[in-house]
């Protein structure tokens, strides 16, 4: 009859035994590596640009104005890899520092219009709500925050230029 033997906890397990092991480390191992945020060109009211956010990655934007706004958004987002096989999943959240639209749900695909950016939030980052395998490409994204009559009009990258 066969025995199961209980491994000690130090004992490596063979590899060659369980092949799919090597595979779920490697693919664990890159994509932690891979999340991470980046910094994109600032474009606040320009042009769209397109992101490719790794497992968990972000991108920071901070060009916006100091005192409150008064925000629109936009993007196309897609998903690819081998982990994406969740239809109808939220791909990102979108955050003024801790301030996210839709709460941490998230959306997919954003057209967000009229959204209040809080004065003293200086920060708008985009992060893929994927994880593993699965990346989150963000097409086409533009952010538009435009000064309300709270706040001043110049913005924390245009204050440093100044100085």
């Amino acid at each position: 009859a066969y025995r199961c033997r209980r491994r000690k906890s130090h004992q490596l397990v063979d590899s060659s035994r369980h092949p799919m092991l090597g595979f779920v480390v490697l693919a664990s191992a890159f994509g932690s590596v891979l999340a991470g945020c980046i910094t994109p060109a600032p474009k606040n009211c320009g042009i769209g640009q397109d992101m490719h956010l790794s497992p968990g990655g972000c991108a920071t934007f901070t060009d916006l104005p100091t005192g409150a706004a008064s925000c629109n958004i936009s993007a196309t987002t897609t998903t690819s890899g081998f982990g994406c096989l969740v239809a109808g999943q939220k791909d990102v959240t979108i955050c003024f520092d801790d301030h996210c639209y839709n709460g941490e749900t998230g959306v997919r695909s954003p057209n967000i219009v009229g959204w209040m950016k809080p004065a003293g939030t200086s920060v708008l980052t985009v992060t893929s709500k994927h994880t593993h395998l699965c990346t989150a490409d963000v097409l086409a994204f533009m952010y538009c925050c435009k000064p309300t009559s709270d706040g001043p009009e110049t913005s924390m990258a245009q204050q440093v230029q100044l100085v």
